[in-house]
């Protein structure tokens, strides 16, 4: 009897359209905290948001497909994504002092589910004529995708959420490469400089990281790492009367051993100034491929002034830094 009860309340459950997630599409988790920007990107721009609780905080622009989490100590929470195609991502976020992943690229297959037609017209204010032109064909045209009209009085901050076809897990595995494809692996420059606009300032975290010649500061304030690279946030602090004009900034790796030195490629630079003017700061992160250092390896860090005796050296104890992450 109490079998039959509980297939009785699924069923009554999804004829009254309390849409259910597609199984294999679970809430994606992400950490975050107050010293990083976490940046997604939807394949669509974000029409709809159910807000998490007030610490966590994400930003987007209208008819964007960029978004911004940013968070302070307190309770876990999860926030709900409406894209203009229909799509609804749903995410589950807690505070982390260390966080795992600083951006998401985000495919159509990673929706939890899609909302109807109607509900887009109502959110944005657009003809289906203006909608469809946004939706992938097999959203406008394959009739098996359940959508139903919903009432006028609808509150779209919960609107319900329909349910994929089960059958769409063949074309899942199909696209699969294509979805994963991202700007990553399109464009890596711009991703190195949205990754590093998201995180160039940066509180210090590193102890013993700074080094002062002639007025002339240089700080390592941070070491980030996303996918296979490593990004050093760096400030450049001009306490002199005299603007600083810079030649340029180079990393490399010495061992004590035999005094060997390699140079550190460098695949990114983001922000760094040619004139730092005086009483001025400077922040910027030096991007390179991530690497290991052995127990004898240090980190020197030049900083070259154009025609002039201010170079800075700043020698860098980070072993363990570098290693664990």
């Amino acid at each position: 009897m109490r079998f039959r009860f509980i297939i009785l309340l699924f069923a009554l459950l999804y004829f009254v359209d309390i849409g259910a997630c597609q199984l294999s599409n679970e809430p994606i988790h992400v950490t975050a905290n107050s010293n990083v920007t976490i940046t997604f990107f939807f394949p669509s721009p974000i029409i709809k948001l159910v807000k998490p609780s007030d610490n966590f905080i994400f930003k987007y622009k209208a008819n964007s497909t960029m978004g911004t989490l940013t968070a302070r100590k307190g309770p876990p929470s999860n926030l709900t994504v409406i894209t203009e195609n229909g799509n609804i991502y749903s995410f589950t976020l807690t505070y982390e002092t260390e966080v795992a992943n600083f951006t998401f690229i985000l495919s159509e297959d990673q929706a939890i589910g899609t909302i109807p037609l109607s509900a887009i017209e109502k959110i944005t204010g657009k003809t289906y004529t203006d909608v469809k032109e946004r939706l992938p064909d097999n959203k406008v045209r394959d009739t098996s995708y359940r959508q139903t009209s919903l009432p006028n009085n609808t509150n779209y901050s919960e609107v319900k959420i329909e349910a994929f076809r089960s059958s769409a897990k063949s074309t899942k595995i199909q696209d699969k490469t294509k979805m994963d494809k991202g700007l990553y692996d399109v464009n890596k420059k711009d991703y190195y400089g949205i990754f590093c606009e998201n995180n160039y300032v940066q509180p210090p975290k590193i102890k013993d990281a700074s080094n002062t010649v002639n007025l002339i500061k240089v700080q390592l304030n941070n070491i980030l790492k996303d996918r296979s690279e490593l990004y050093f946030v760096l400030e450049i602090k001009n306490n002199s009367e005299i603007d600083y004009k810079v030649k340029r900034l180079r990393f490399f790796v010495k061992s004590r051993k035999n005094n060997s030195k390699l140079e550190i490629e460098q695949l990114y630079l983001y922000n760094l100034f040619k004139t730092i003017s005086a009483h001025s700061k400077n922040n910027l992160v030096f991007v390179s491929k991530k690497f290991q250092l052995a127990a004898d390896q240090k980190v020197y860090v030049l900083l070259e002034e154009e025609d002039g005796q201010r170079s800075v050296l700043l020698p860098l104890d980070i072993v363990d830094e570098i290693n664990r992450i």
